[in-house]
Formats: C-alpha cells, structure tokens, sequence
C-alpha cells in the first residue's frame, strides 16, 4: 500500500508538471490512497481494542467458574427439592425457567424425576414421591414424633404446673422463631435495647395474661405465700405500669436512620404475641380446669395429623389447597373420620381417672401429686342417643359428646392453623419456620394447629361446660370469704335486709 501511495504521488507530481496544471489534482490519487489506508488502520485497532487484556481473561475465566459453580449448585438443590407452590407453575416464565433448570440434569436424574412429573405438576403429592425418600423422611418423622411423644407423656405424669410450664416455653420458641423472619441483624447489633425489648413485652404479656385467665388460683396462691400478695392485689396497677415503662423504652430506642424497621418490628411483635402468646396462656386455663382438657384436645390435633399423613402417603392423589399442595383430600378425610373415632374412644378411657378429670384449684408446684375429687357428672352419668340413619342406641357420657365436638374441630377448622402457616412461608419463601425438629421443622411448624384448638377449647369450656351455677356458687363463696370481718358483716346485713323485704325470710 505505501509503495502504491509513493508511485502514485510521483506520477500525479510528474502529470501537472507536464499539463502546466495546479499541484492539487496530482494528490488526488494520494488523498484517496490515504483514506483506504486509514480505514484499514482503524479497522486493526478496533479490532486489536476488543482482543481482552490478561486482567479481562482473568476476570471472564472466574466469571465462567462462579456460572459453573451456580449451576452445579442448583442442580444439586434441583434433584433434591421440589417446587411445593402452585402459583410457581402458573406463570410461563416459570415453566421457561424449570425447562431450563431440569437440562442441566444428567439422563439419570431426569429419569427419576420423570417417574413423580404428575405430581410435580400438582405440587408433589404424597403418594407419588419416589417410594426411596418417602420411607427415609417417615422414618425421620416417626422417631423424633415418638420422641415428642414420650416427652410429653411424661409432662403430663409431672402435673398441671409442669404442663404449664411446657405450654409456656413452646410459646416462647414459636415466639422466637416468628421473630425471627423479620429480624434484621445488622439493625438490632445497632439497637441493643430493642433487640430485649421484644422479650420484655413478652413477659408482660405473660404476667398479665396469666393473672387474667387465672384469676382464682392466683388468689389462692396470694393466701398461701404472702409475700405475692402484693402482686396479686394490684396486679391491675402494676401491668399498666409495666406497660408505660416499654413504651418509654420503646421511645428511647428510636434511631432515625431505622425509624420504619423499629415500628414494623413493633407491629410485628405485638401481632405475634396476641397470636401465639395470648393462646398458649388460654391453653394453661385448660390445664388447672381438668387435664383432660388439656390432653384430649392435644392428642386429637396429633392423632389427627399422623393419620392425615398417613392417609396422604399410600392413598394422596388430589390436593386439597394451593396453599398447602401436599395436603389432599384423601388425607384430609381419612385423617377426620379417625380422629372423630379417636376422641370418643380416648375420651371413654381419659374420664375414668381423677387425674384428668379433677380440678386443680391451687398452683402446685411438686411433681408427681394427683388431685383427688368427686367427678363430676359429665364424666359419670351416661345417656342415651340414637343414630337417626341406622336406629343404633348407644350411651355416652356428656364428655364424649363435649370429646365428638373437640374431635369435630381438630379434624376440620384446626388443620386450617396449619393452612395459615403454610401460606406465611409462602410469603416469605422459606421451607420450616426452624429446623429444631428434625423431619418436621421448627417448633411452629408442629404446633400451628395447637395454637387453633387450644383458643378453642378455652371458649367452647367457659361458655358450654364450667359457666354453671355450681361453679359460679363456689366461686362467689369464695371471693366472699377473702373479705375482711366488717365487709363479711356488712355483706350479711345487706343480704338478710334484702330477704326480709321479698318476704323471704321474716320480719
């Protein structure tokens, strides 16, 4: 190109000096020359300017490695997990992702993917799980569900103030682990004082809660230490108290740069403790009214989940709910017909034993001490009831029918609690609320359904079951007695004027 550049510049030169011409029209051919010649070198550079330096080699080679590793790690999560929410596969681009993920797959694990497709489709159901990792997850289950049994059995043997105790702390890690998902941790190492101020509204939340549900026991308790008494005389005054005194905290706490996080974490705190806390208290109620309270209603949202799972793992194939896809009808009825037949069965065997069924009027603190009492006749007293579609008689007691009614409940409204909870993880795209059973997950993940049946048995037992006038009777009785000499006088004066002028007693 240069020596074209050369000769055509001597030859324009030699041509205008011949012609006489100007010097211009000899550097035509130069000038267009000069112009072929600077595209081509421009083109090199362009060219020379996208070929990658070592830096840029270095930083794609670790870009392609982070890919790779990406990729090895959600085929390992692919082959393992299953996507349990409906909504994921409605979406196209959904489906466009999941094609993309299942080629990442060798031929083997497509081919046993290939073998629960269906269920896949429907959120993975029971019975369609390859049968390998359905026998290792029940056996997982089974062993830590005998576990939890056996611990619990054993509360129950140790008396009503143990299985308060129990209730209480069930509470406080459903508490903690609902906290938890909204907790930043970042935030609260910068907000010390609000991180303790969530527990310290929890245990104002108990010191009133449980003085409210169980006023008459700590009234007795009051009579027995003195040095409560105190306490239980201006329980009133020092709640609110307590409460003024978070408040203040609360207050001091405020940072404004975490304005917004610090009153969505009050919120969020105060929610979980009228959910979770304030239940678990009503469940304690239960317990000093009679174990079997307690203990039936309990045992009923357990046998009620272990057949509904049981049912779901051989005979599952239509899903219930898109909340929880691997619930299905199938486990849903089986689960509910047993656990009817189980509350009257179990019902039949608890009512036989003081133990369960005596109040436990006073807060006693030994293990091992069984209350003793005259049962009362919802326990004794058996009547007759016939069932309209066969004409069968069968005698029950009121507490088998009070047992058919908890039965009904656990098996068709508490599974909902359940429902609810699985829809919160939806929210928050999360598996377990914890992992502190395993096989089952946190401790909320177990006892969703707990929480539901426990407030339930708390209404259904002070509207239709103790709201009797023995019991008011007995209760007036004993408030009357707590009053000193000269307001017991004045009370008997104004009940004997008060005879006297309906003619009930004489003038």
């Amino acid at each position: 190109m240069i020596i074209e550049l050369c000769v055509g510049l001597i030859v324009g030169i030699a041509v205008g000096t011949y012609k006489g011409d100007t010097f211009r029209p000899c550097f035509d051919p130069c000038i267009e020359g000069t112009k072929t010649m600077k595209d081509k070198v421009v083109g090199k550079v362009q060219h020379w300017n996208k070929m990658p330096s070592k830096k840029q080699q270095s930083a794609v080679e670790e870009a392609s490695s982070l890919r790779q590793r990406r990729v090895s790690t959600e085929r390992d999560l692919l082959s393992q997990t299953e996507p349990d929410d409906d909504s994921e596969w409605d979406s196209s681009a959904a489906r466009e992702r999941t094609v993309q993920k299942h080629e990442l797959l060798t031929k083997e694990e497509r081919d046993e993917r290939a073998a629960s497709a269906a269920g896949t489709a429907t959120g993975q159901l029971s019975a369609d799980k390859p049968m390998a990792s359905k026998m290792k997850n029940l056996k997982v289950r089974t062993f830590w569900a005998v576990i939890m049994i056996s611990g619990f059995m054993l509360v129950v043997a140790m008396g009503h103030f143990y299985c308060s105790l129990l209730v209480l702390g069930i509470a406080a890690g459903m508490f903690q682990e609902i906290c938890m998902l909204k907790r930043n941790k970042e935030k609260d190492l910068q907000l010390p004082l609000f991180y303790s101020l969530r527990w310290y509204l929890f245990f104002v939340t108990v010191f009133i809660g449980y003085k409210r549900f169980m006023t008459d026991r700590f009234d007795r308790l009051a009579m027995v230490y003195p040095s409560i008494h105190f306490i239980v005389k201006y329980h009133g005054v020092i709640s609110y108290t307590l409460l003024i005194i978070g408040l203040v905290a609360f207050v001091l706490s405020l940072r404004k740069y975490t304005l917004r996080y610090q009153f969505g974490q009050l919120a969020w705190t105060i929610v979980t403790l009228v959910i979770v806390v304030v239940q678990g208290i009503a469940m304690t109620a239960n317990i000093y009214n009679g174990l079997i309270w307690f203990f039936l209603p309990t045992s009923l949202v357990i046998v009620n989940d272990i057949f509904a799972y049981l049912f779901g793992f051989f005979f599952g194939h239509h899903p219930l709910i898109k909340l929880s896809p691997k619930k299905t009808w199938e486990g849903f009825i089986g689960g509910s017909f047993a656990t009817m037949i189980f509350a009257i069965i179990w019902c039949s065997f608890l009512q036989k034993y003081e133990y369960f069924t005596c109040k436990q009027e006073e807060i006693v603190f030994k293990p091992f001490v069984y209350p003793h009492c005259t049962p009362d006749e919802i326990y004794t007293v058996f009547r007759t009831y016939t069932i309209p579609p066969f004409g069968i008689e069968v005698q029950l007691t009121d507490m088998q029918i009070h047992a058919l009614v908890l039965g009904i409940f656990a098996s068709l409204v508490a599974p909902f609690g359940g429902f609810l909870a699985s829809g919160f993880k939806r929210a928050f795209k999360i598996k377990d609320f914890g992992d502190s059973i395993p096989g089952h997950g946190g401790l909320t993940d177990r006892f969703d359904c707990q929480v539901v049946m426990g407030m339930f048995t708390y209404v259904y037992l002070t509207n239709f079951v103790v709201a009797d006038s023995a019991a008011a009777f007995t209760n007036l009785l004993e408030k009357v007695m707590q009053l000193s000499d000269s307001e017991q006088l004045q009370l008997y004066e104004l009940l004997r004027d008060g005879l006297k002028s309906r003619g009930v007693l004489e003038a």
